[in-house]
């Protein structure tokens, strides 16, 4: 049967950079998941929905035979991945993650279409309307006609739009895409959460700052790394995972 260790003991020791993935050889893919792992609420649903079943689940059994439709339904919408992988699982060194057992994130594309069975004559089949994040976009297709011209012109209406933002001061997440601060991201938010100082963290991460006028602390910068780290650990690790697509 599986076992699920203590947090105490899969969180690694944040002193150590060789404890923590390779930022130049992750797959971005494992770097969302890496983040999720760590979000506090994914935990506490996991250890109270999928634990007591993950627990009688023999070693060889697919991710998604232990998660029932409505608890795949749950993940999905809450943290949007397609299965409730445990917490203490490595995303890059870990044998669980074969070809059966791969991280699976639910796609930033989303396609809402009227079911095949839907009745011509009956009620018309309506789309709810739905909260847009800033950076998101809703464009209809047309499957009656071709679909590379409509592409073609969809896509250069989101490039027009996207200048459109960034010409009205409108700045793109950075922390989102920016790998190479990954590893010391984790770094901070481990140690965060064992109540480390910043001040602490920032002379072991950033050992060659100063306290020059004008200049960044060590602290500073933790401090910053932090803010990105816990962005990305409670939700933007989505948009991590949509860079793998």
């Amino acid at each position: 049967m599986p076992t699920i260790p203590p947090q105490e003991s899969w969180i690694p020791n944040w002193m150590e950079e060789g404890a923590y993935p390779d930022s130049e050889r992750t797959p971005v893919r494992h770097w969302a998941w890496e983040f999720l792992r760590r979000n506090v609420e994914y935990r506490k649903l996991w250890q109270k929905i999928v634990a007591p079943v993950f627990a009688k689940t023999p070693k060889t059994s697919f991710l998604g035979d232990f998660a029932d439709p409505d608890t795949m339904q749950l993940f999905e919408q809450e943290f949007g991945i397609l299965y409730g992988t445990p917490p203490p699982w490595l995303s890059s060194t870990a044998p669980q993650f074969t070809s059966q057992h791969r991280i699976r994130f639910v796609q930033a594309v989303k396609v809402d279409l009227r079911p095949l069975n839907w009745r011509a004559d009956g009620e018309p089949y309506v789309v709810g309307p739905e909260e847009l994040d800033p950076y998101c976009a809703c464009a209809w297709f047309n499957l009656s006609l071709p679909l590379p011209r409509q592409l073609k012109a969809v896509e250069k209406l989101l490039k027009t739009h996207i200048k459109n933002l960034k010409d009205a001061g409108e700045t793109f997440p950075w922390h989102r895409a920016n790998s190479a601060h990954y590893r010391d991201y984790l770094r901070v938010l481990d140690a965060n959460e064992k109540k480390v100082s910043l001040s602490k963290i920032g002379k072991k991460l950033y050992p060659d700052s100063k306290n020059d006028l004008g200049e960044p602390t060590g602290k500073d910068l933790v401090l910053a790394d932090l803010k990105a780290a816990k962005l990305l650990r409670d939700g933007d690790y989505r948009f991590v995972a949509a860079f793998s697509e």
